[in-house]
């Protein structure tokens, strides 16, 4: 799953293997980030535990937000999409 906030920041998400990041160009389009910036963002959060703790932070104030835009305007999921894309 991929959240981007108004600072697009790209989520990492923790499995049993450690620190990864899923990036879906269906998702954002605006393309900020190219892969070489993705790739060295990816590099710093394996590397950085705070700054993989600020990241999550970030995403999880991020999707609270999101959720309650959501709830608060009864939104479809392709149109709650739309708008967490454009805004």
């Amino acid at each position: 799953m991929v959240i981007l906030d108004s600072d697009t920041y790209v989520v990492s998400v923790m499995d049993a293997a450690g620190l990864y990041q899923m990036f879906s160009p269906d998702v954002y389009r605006n393309e900020t980030l190219t892969p070489e910036a993705l790739a060295f963002l990816n590099k710093e959060l394996a590397s950085d535990v705070e700054l993989y703790y600020f990241v999550r932070q970030r995403f999880y104030l991020s999707m609270k937000k999101a959720l309650e835009y959501r709830a608060n305007t009864n939104l479809q999921d392709n149109e709650f999409l739309r708008h967490r894309i454009d805004n």
